[in-house]
C-alpha cells in the first residue's frame, strides 16, 4: 500500500470511527491500517481482532458500518436481475466472504428472472466448510428457485479451486440438471481476487 493509500485509509477509517463517537479516531484508525492493512481489510477483519487492536468502541463502530454496507449491497441485488450486473453480485460476495479466518460457503438462490431470493450459509473450519448437494437441491425446490449460485472463501488468500471444490461443483451441477435448476456459477473469493469456476471453463 502506497502512502496516498494508507493516508486515505487512515482518514475514511477516522470518519467511520469518529461517526460511532470513538475517542481520538485519527490515531485509532492510523493504528488499523498499520496492523491490518488497507480500508477492505480493515472492515472486514473479524470483530474480535478489531476490538484486540483498537478497543472495543472502534470495533463496534466498524463492524456497524459493514453490517450497512453489506445490506446496502444485498439488497440493491434483490431488486435486480442480477447477471446485468455481474459486477455488483462480486462485489457482495467479496465484502461478504473476505477477511475471514475460517471458510464458509454461501449458496444463492435464484428466481426465473434472476432475481435473488435468499442465500444460505454453512460454517466450516479453517480449510474446509461442509456442502451436500442433495441438500442444496432438496432447498432451492423448496424455496422455488430455478437456478443457484456457490461461493465460499480460501482463508489462505489463493482463490485457485482445490479438487474437492471441483468435484463438488460438478456433482451438484449434475445434481441440479435432474430438477431443471441451473448452476450459475460457482466463486472462490481469496485475499484479494475471486476465482469464476465459469469464466475459467470448469462448470
Amino acid at each position: 500500500m502506497s502512502m496516498g493509500q494508507a493516508t486515505q485509509c487512515v482518514e475514511h477509517l477516522a470518519n467511520i470511527l469518529a461517526a460511532g463517537n470513538v475517542l481520538d479516531a485519527r490515531n485509532i484508525a492510523n493504528q488499523l491500517t498499520i496492523e491490518i492493512g488497507t480500508l477492505s481489510d480493515v472492515i472486514a477483519a473479524p470483530k474480535g481482532r478489531l476490538k484486540r487492536i483498537a478497543g472495543e468502541g472502534a470495533a463496534n463502530a466498524v463492524h456497524a458500518f459493514r453490517r450497512t454496507m453489506l445490506y446496502a449491497l444485498r439488497v440493491g441485488l434483490s431488486a435486480r436481475h442480477v447477471f446485468d450486473d455481474r459486477r455488483a453480485l462480486d462485489t457482495y460476495i467479496q465484502a461478504r466472504l473476505s477477511g475471514r479466518n475460517s471458510e464458509q460457503v454461501r449458496v444463492l438462490f435464484f428466481d426465473s428472472r434472476n432475481q435473488l431470493i435468499c442465500e444460505d450459509v454453512n460454517e466450516g473450519t479453517i480449510d474446509i466448510a461442509p456442502l451436500f448437494p442433495r441438500e442444496v437441491v432438496r432447498r432451492a425446490l423448496e424455496v422455488g428457485a430455478t437456478g443457484l449460485m456457490l461461493a465460499h472463501n480460501h482463508p489462505s488468500g489463493d482463490p485457485s479451486p482445490s479438487s474437492s471444490d471441483t468435484s463438488i461443483t460438478r456433482a451438484l451441477v449434475n445434481a441440479s440438471k435432474l430438477f431443471d435448476l441451473t448452476v450459475h456459477d460457482h466463486v472462490i473469493v481469496g485475499a484479494r481476487t475471486i476465482f469464476s469456476m465459469k469464466a475459467k471453463g470448469l462448470l
